[in-house]
Order: C-alpha cells, then structure tokens, then sequence
C-alpha cells in the first residue's frame, strides 16, 4: 500500500483521501490539545455545516481518562439524545443501549489497540500520523438503527469542520475553563459557531437551544382492531411490552452498513408466557418502525382473545406510541421500571 492508495472504507460515497487526511491532521491536534483535562461533556456548544447548514452539537469526552474525544450531535435530535445521555449518566449506573444506537451524531475516540478494526489500523498506518501505544483514533457515524460504522464522504467533511471549531473554542477557554458555556446555557443561550461565508471567516452567535420534539410517532391502529379489544372479555393478569436493540448488528453485503434488530415483546406478567415475539428494524427510519408497533401488539392482544386490564411499559416512547390502546379500547397503560415477563424473555434471547 503506497501513502497515496487509501484503504478500502466500506462506506458510499467514500471520504476522498484529501479528507481522509485533514481528519487525520485535526485529530492530531486535538490529541496533542487534550481539552478533556478543563472541559467536561456538558460544556456543550455549536458548530453550522457550512454546506448543509445542519448544526452539530459538540461535547467534550474523557474526562476520566476513557473514551477521550469529541461527540458531534446532529441536529434537533442530537441535542435531545445529548440530554438524554446525560440524564442516565447522573442518574444511573449503565445507560440502555438503545440510547447509543438510536442518537444521530458523529464521534470520535481514542480506544485500546484490541478495539481497533483492521479498516481503523489500515487508515492510522496510511495516515502517518499516530504512533503506536496504548490508545490511538477512531471515527464513527452513528445512525439510528444502524451499527456505529465509517463516516462517508460528507460526515467525515463536516466531522473535519467540527474538529476545527472545537480546537478553536477549546484553546479560548483553556485558561478559564469552560463553564460560561453553563452560565449562559441557564440563560437560555448556546454558543453556536458560524461561518458568514463557505470558507469562512467563523464567527460567535448566542442562540436559544433547539426546541424539544414534542410530537411522537403517530400511529394509527386501524379501528377494527380497537373495536375488537374493546369487545373482547377480560382478562385476568396485566401484559407487559416492551421494544429493544438485539446486541448483535446485522450486515447482509461486506459494503453495506450493518443494522440493528429490534425485538418486539408482549408477555403475560403473571405466567410468563410470551404472546408474542416480533423482529422488527429501522432502516426505513425509527419513525416507521415505531409506527408499526400498536398494531402489532393489538394484534397480539387479539390472537389471544381476551383484553387485559393493563398494558405494562418501560419507555416513554411506548407509553406515547400504545396511547390509542388507552384512549379507544380502553386499556389502562401503567409504566414500569421493571418487566419480570419481558426481561426473562430478554435474557433467553441474548
């Protein structure tokens, strides 16, 4: 392999190698930078695509000396996943996978030797720039539904933009720290740089944050189904449901990017007994994904001919989505912090 010959990225369309390059060439510098010594991940700022005017949310990483680096997180649902990172890492111990697997963002990482892929190894060593020891870079796109995989030619673009503005607003608050990023986020503002031309110059605007995405999936049961379950006798024992990531991603040709099953589960909570198991994906998007969910657990519900007094959820996402069970077959949804049913079939099938 001679420096000019990239390696093969199983991505479309691939960074061009002059991309490949100033990745490489920013990603040095923010190794040699290290601003995870003064800033944390909740000095959150913003960064406009130029291009797309798309803006990443850009967060500091490593503070405990693992997983340094940089998180970019793509527009309105990037913030809302950035906070929702947060929250369950103040308030919990583990974070849910489906709160890695389903945030839009872009990364970048210094991981151990062993967790490098032959494609990561390929591209350090073209690069010329890391040398070996005990942690070296890694970049990856995250996209709901998919496995974290290579960034293609626009990601790792604006990756590169990212980066820079990060070394920028990094070495301003080196000496100060960077907490007037917090003052003014209780304020109401975030700090968002932006380019008054393509090229530049960038300068600073103090805007509002993103407004939260207040409508959920809306998903139409269709009414026979409801009329069907309201008819029907009740039964006895509350159902537990509950939608999950499967912890091993699915690749069906060696250039395309790998997708993340998802299990559908409804279980009787008194038995234990599954009523039914679906397999379901998100590559035509979570919106659609979820959107399919209350007519499959209605139906669920339906083969086994009765109508319980409660559904039984974790998510929030699933109260929202199972909302017309409620309204218009008049079954009660109670949320859980555990689901004995759903779990034990969780467990079998990891």
């Amino acid at each position: 392999m001679t420096h000019r010959e990239v390696p093969h990225v199983p991505v479309s369309p691939p960074p061009s190698p002059e991309t490949w390059q100033a990745l490489a060439q920013v990603t040095e510098a923010l190794g040699r930078l290290a601003p995870w010594r003064w800033m944390h991940e909740a000095h959150v700022f913003g960064v406009q695509d130029p291009q797309t005017g798309l803006t990443g949310y850009l967060s500091i990483t490593g503070q405990s000396d693992e997983a340094r680096g940089l998180m970019v997180y793509l527009g309105q649902a990037g913030w809302e996943a950035f906070w929702t990172l947060m929250h369950f890492l103040a308030e919990a111990t583990t974070v849910p996978d489906e709160i890695w697997l389903e945030m839009p963002a872009l990364r970048v990482a210094w991981v151990p030797e062993e967790d490098l892929t032959d494609v990561d190894r390929d591209l350090i060593v073209w690069s010329g720039r890391f040398r070996e020891g005990d942690h070296r870079p890694t970049w990856r796109s995250l996209r709901p539904g998919y496995a974290p995989w290579y960034p293609d030619a626009s990601e790792a673009r604006f990756l590169v933009v990212a980066i820079e503005q990060a070394l920028h607003v990094a070495e301003r608050f080196r000496e100060t720290g960077a907490d007037l990023l917090l003052d003014r986020l209780a304020q109401g503002e975030v700090l968002l740089r932006v380019a008054r031309e393509p090229d530049g110059p960038w300068e600073d605007r103090w805007v509002p944050p993103p407004p939260a995405i207040t409508s959920p999936t809306r998903a139409r049961v269709p009414a026979r189904l409801l009329e069907a379950l309201r008819a029907a006798p009740q039964a006895p024992h509350p159902v537990e449901v509950d939608l999950f990531p499967l912890p091993a991603a699915v690749q069906e040709a060696p250039d395309e990017r790998p997708y993340i099953p998802y299990v559908l589960v409804v279980a009787d909570s008194s038995s234990g007994e599954a009523l039914g198991v679906d397999l379901l994906d998100a590559r035509r998007g979570l919106e659609a994904m979820h959107a399919s969910v209350p007519s499959r657990v209605a139906e669920h519900l339906l083969a086994r001919g009765r109508r319980p007094p409660r559904v039984l959820v974790r998510r929030p996402l699933l109260l929202a989505l199972l909302a017309p069970l409620d309204r218009k077959a008049g079954i009660p949804l109670e949320r859980r912090t555990t689901l004995p049913a759903a779990d034990e079939i969780r467990v079998h099938l990891w």
